[in-house]
């Protein structure tokens, strides 16, 4: 739990003396790092969801059993980037590889933000697919 930065402040539309809860993971595919994840919750919306373990847990199963919220819709933007010192450190992948930087924030069913987060893909280890419907 901490102070909210000055982008997360405009994304969850909290002042400045507002509150998160950050949460860092890194995912794996198959015994390898995919991603490294930063995610942000609005900590009015998940009170004492830091003091929780939530260890090999599903932080949506977490805030769906707890705190009675899920996602209704997401947004998400990917760009090619060149990943920070402690991505490369934790996905294990050299400074001068791109890797694919995902931007994403979910609205809740009352359409307020949920959940916003940024992460490093390393599409070398599984590529993404969408599939889109009409």
């Amino acid at each position: 739990r901490d102070k909210a930065n000055e982008n997360e402040q405009k994304v969850f539309g909290i002042p400045p003396e507002g509150d998160v809860v950050r949460i860092v993971r890194v995912y794996y595919c198959d015994g390898r790092p995919i991603t490294h994840t930063h995610i942000s919750l609005p900590a009015h919306k998940v009170p004492g969801m830091e003091k929780l373990d939530i260890n090999n847990r599903s932080i949506f199963q977490t805030i769906r059993e707890r705190y009675g919220l899920t996602v209704q819709r997401a947004e998400r933007w990917f760009t090619a980037e060149m990943p920070d010192a402690i991505s490369c450190q934790r996905m294990g992948v050299p400074a001068d590889a791109p890797l694919i930087a995902i931007e994403s924030i979910a609205y809740d069913y009352d359409g307020g933000v949920l959940e916003y987060y940024r992460a490093f893909y390393n599409s070398a280890v599984a590529r993404i697919h969408l599939r889109i419907e009409s």
